[in-house]
């Protein structure tokens, strides 16, 4: 994808987990899509702690990233 972002901010937090029976730490990483037809776009994905790596959070950020532009081609 020739779509850029580039990082806002990264905040520790903690959540509910899936199941509702108790609580895990998770990233909030910010970001805001710098060229595309989504570009100017800000948003945020939420990883749990033991994913919080690039890897993980750049294909996170790609796959949103993908839905936004498709979104923002709707009527087009």
């Amino acid at each position: 994808m020739a779509d850029s972002y580039k990082i806002l901010s990264q905040k520790q937090d903690t959540t509910i987990n899936p199941a509702g029976t108790g609580f895990e730490d998770i990233w909030e990483v910010h970001y805001q899509v710098t060229s595309g037809s989504a570009k100017g776009t800000v948003g945020v994905v939420k990883v749990p702690e033991s994913d919080h790596n690039a890897t993980y959070v750049n294909q996170t950020i790609r796959d949103k990233m993908s839905d936004l532009s498709d979104i923002s081609n709707l009527g087009s």
